[in-house]
């Protein structure tokens, strides 16, 4: 690995992973909403979208949250759409 922007612990585990599981890592990200102050795990799909639980968005609008992928990259959003029926 040439990215030394990323720390030694996170290199390792994408080395000792193997290519297969480096794709499933490179597709979680960290879902940050501003107003409420809330974090969460998200997951990108194949489709593009990113999937998280519906407490981390719940009291934000579309303006207010945003993900940061894991090579630190901020990704914005064009909607949220949430099911709160679906968590319990």
């Amino acid at each position: 690995m040439t990215n030394n922007s990323i720390p030694i612990s996170t290199k390792w585990l994408l080395d000792a992973v193997g290519e297969i599981g480096r794709s499933a890592i490179n597709s979680v990200c960290l879902i940050v909403c501003t107003k409420a102050n809330s974090k969460g795990t998200g997951f990108l799909t194949k489709s593009g979208h990113i999937i998280t639980n519906w407490h981390v968005i719940r009291d934000c609008n579309v303006t207010e949250v945003f993900a940061i992928s894991n090579n630190g990259k901020r990704i914005l959003f064009q909607n949220t759409k949430s099911g709160s029926g679906l968590e319990s």
